[in-house]
C-alpha cells in the first residue's frame, strides 16, 4: 500500500525507504524503472554503475572518474532536486531509483534517447550556416531561447536550491526536439523550436550551499563560497572561471555565471571551447577586439559586444 504526493511527484511508501548515507529516498512515481521492447509506453533509464572496490581504491589513493567517485552524492542531489522538490520547468533530468548491491552502486536516471547534446545541436547549426542554407537571424532567435531555460534553470538552482553545477557545459546539457527542417524546394534549413526543451544531466560535480538567512533562500548577491580547483585537463578546456584553477576560495555563483557565459559564446560563435587566445582575451577584459580580430563579429549582435 503506498500513497502518492501529487504536487511532489514522489510515492512514499509504507515500508522503510531506501537510505543513502543517512537520507531516506523516495522513487518518483512518474516514472518506470525499466524499458523493455515488450512495452515501449515504459520510461526508459540511464543507469550509471559504480564498482566498490574501485570506489575503495579511489578513497585510500586518489584520481580515477568524478563520475562514478561521487555517485551516491549525486544521487542524493538529484533527488533533491527532483524528487523532494519540484523544477518549474522539465529542464533536469529525473531521479529514477539508486540500487546498492555486494559489488556494486547503481544510480538509475530518467533517459531521453531522441535527445542530442547541445554542443551537437551548435556544430550543426553552425554547419548550415557557414553553407548559407540557415540563416543567422533564425539561428540567433533558436539560441535566445536556449539561454532563457539555462537562465532560467540555473536561477532557479542558485536562489531557491542553493545548489551551484560546477560543471556546466554543452557536452552535458541534452536538447529535445532539436529538429532541423530541411526544404526540398531550395535546401533551406529551418529550425522547429515550439517544443524545443533543454535538459541538465550531470551533477556529480555540484555542491548545495547553506543559505545565510532565516528562510532557507538565498539573496542573489550572497556569495556561496568554495574551494573544488578544476583540474589540469578542464584547464585545457578553458569553461570555468580563473579563479577556479588558482586554488583560491572562489564564489561557486560567479563559476557558474561564466560557464553559462562561455555556453552563450558557442551558441553565437560555433566554437566547441573557448581558446587559450580567447581566454586570455577574457582575462583582460578585451573580448570585444578578439572577436573583431577574429572575424566572429558577424556572428554576435552589436548589443551583445
Amino acid at each position: 500500500e503506498c500513497k502518492e504526493d501529487n504536487d511532489s511527484g514522489v510515492e512514499q511508501q509504507q515500508q522503510q525507504p531506501r537510505v543513502v548515507n543517512g537520507v531516506p529516498l523516495y522513487r518518483k512515481s512518474s516514472l518506470k524503472c525499466f524499458s523493455t521492447a515488450a512495452n515501449s509506453a515504459q520510461q526508459p533509464v540511464c543507469i550509471t554503475k559504480a564498482d566498490k572496490q574501485i570506489l575503495e581504491f579511489q578513497n585510500k589513493y586518489g584520481g580515477g572518474d568524478c563520475s562514478t567517485s561521487n555517485i551516491s552524492k549525486e544521487c542524493l542531489i538529484l533527488h533533491y532536486l527532483t524528487v523532494l522538490n519540484k523544477p518549474p520547468a522539465d529542464n533536469i533530468i529525473s531521479f529514477v531509483d539508486f540500487i546498492e548491491t555486494d559489488l556494486a552502486y547503481y544510480l538509475v536516471r530518467e533517459h531521453e534517447p531522441t535527445y542530442i547534446s547541445l554542443s551537437q545541436f551548435i556544430e550543426q547549426a553552425h554547419i548550415y550556416i557557414r553553407e548559407k542554407k540557415l540563416k543567422l537571424k533564425h539561428w540567433r532567435i533558436t539560441a535566445k531561447f536556449i539561454f532563457w531555460q539555462l537562465i532560467s534553470t540555473l536561477y532557479w538552482l542558485h536562489n531557491d536550491m542553493n545548489t551551484c553545477c560546477l560543471r556546466l557545459d554543452a557536452d552535458h546539457i541534452l536538447v529535445g526536439n532539436a529538429n532541423f527542417l530541411v526544404s526540398k524546394h531550395d535546401g533551406s534549413v529551418q529550425i522547429d523550436s515550439r517544443q524545443l526543451n533543454v535538459k541538465l544531466t550531470q551533477f556529480e560535480y555540484a555542491e548545495v550551499f547553506k543559505a545565510g538567512n532565516h528562510n532557507n533562500h538565498s539573496h542573489d548577491d550572497e556569495p556561496f563560497l568554495c574551494h573544488k580547483s578544476g583540474s589540469k585537463k578542464q584547464e585545457h578546456g578553458c569553461r570555468r572561471c580563473p579563479q577556479a584553477y588558482s586554488g583560491q576560495i572562489f564564489d561557486a555563483k560567479k563559476d557558474d555565471t561564466y560557464q553559462l557565459g562561455v555556453i552563450l559564446f558557442s551558441l553565437l560563435t560555433g566554437c566547441s571551447e573557448i581558446t587559450h587566445e580567447a581566454y586570455l582575451a577574457l582575462q583582460r577584459c578585451a573580448l570585444k577586439q578578439y572577436v573583431e580580430s577574429n572575424a566572429l563579429g558577424k556572428h554576435i549582435n552589436r548589443d551583445a559586444l
